[in-house]
């Protein structure tokens, strides 16, 4: 996926899951304005996995990080999302925001600024000159 006209490309939400959350709430749909809120949004800490893609295309690639309002978390894992409070808006906020952030002219440039938030489900399968290629 790329765009020929050297316009970035629009990234999108598709839904998400987790299955930390007990319940109908493990999937999170982003279309709509609630969803999973915490017993306490103080002390929240989840695996989360996220559909990304372009606007306008059908298919999207997986993407994982954890969610979660423990700074300790960060000597165990490196994609986190942190919250001083969580709330399923926030959460749907930041991830529009890290999207809008890592748009760029080809797929390949928009999964290398989105593996900056986030484990991509190709990574590790090939090295990066292969990632490249296939997905300029």
């Amino acid at each position: 996926m790329s765009s020929s006209s050297g316009k970035k490309l629009s990234l999108v939400l598709g839904s998400g899951t987790s299955g930390d959350i007990p319940g109908s709430d493990w999937v999170f749909d982003f279309d709509k304005q609630k969803g999973f809120e915490a017993t306490d949004p103080f002390n929240v800490i989840f695996e989360f996995s996220i559909e990304i893609g372009v606007a306008g295309s059908a298919s999207f690639d997986w993407f994982s990080c954890v969610v979660s309002t423990n700074d300790s978390v960060f000597v165990t894992q490196t994609k986190v999302l942190f919250f001083h409070r969580y709330s399923f808006l926030a959460l749907k906020e930041e991830l529009n925001r890290i999207l809008q952030n890592s748009e760029a002219s080809t797929w390949y440039e928009c999964t290398v600024n989105l593996r900056r938030y986030f484990h991509w489900e190709f990574d590790g399968m090939y090295n990066e000159e292969t990632l490249r290629k296939l997905n300029s």
